[in-house]
């Protein structure tokens, strides 16, 4: 019956098959995506932790006087991890503002090569990524944070203010 308006009956299957060879084509994009997104986070908590070493030993003449004005060591931590959180947030916030045009460009881009046609923006999911991503740079800036937090705590006052 469809044959008898010109139309190949096994061009519905070819449909169905390019759309789930297409879904998983996209679905190993996004997992390797993922994956190099995982190993960016790795790195940037590295480097986050690595400045914040950098950042506390320039300031162990500072952390020992204020422990000398009687700063309680909860105190202290609590300054260097703060610190560390809005270094965290300031470059997320740098990020998911960088992330805005770097998104649509890859929906108009992987569109027109998938379907040929640009991809739509689902914003609940972008919100939802972004949401996560937060948790996770902050998470990543307070432990990055605290363990450098707590060996500048145990020094003693004598020995932090001799530092160089």
């Amino acid at each position: 019956m469809i044959e008898d308006f010109g139309i190949r009956s096994f061009f519905i299957s070819e449909s169905v098959f390019s759309q789930s060879t297409v879904r998983v084509d996209y679905d190993i994009t996004l997992q390797t995506l993922a994956l190099i997104i995982f190993m960016f986070v790795i790195v940037s908590g590295f480097g986050l932790a690595a400045t914040m070493n950098a950042q506390v030993a320039e300031r162990v003449k500072e952390l020992g006087i204020m422990k000398a004005m009687g700063a309680s060591k909860k105190q202290m931590i609590r300054i260097i991890t703060s610190e560390s959180i809005f270094v965290s947030l300031v470059s997320w916030t740098v990020a998911a503002l960088a992330g805005i045009p770097a998104v649509l460009f890859s929906l108009r881009l992987f569109g027109n090569m998938i379907i040929e046609a640009p991809l739509q923006l689902n914003i609940l999911l972008l919100l939802a990524s972004y949401a996560v991503w937060l948790f996770f740079t902050l998470t990543i800036g307070y432990l990055a944070s605290r363990s450098c937090a707590k060996r500048a705590v145990k020094m003693s006052v004598k020995s932090s203010l001799a530092f160089e």
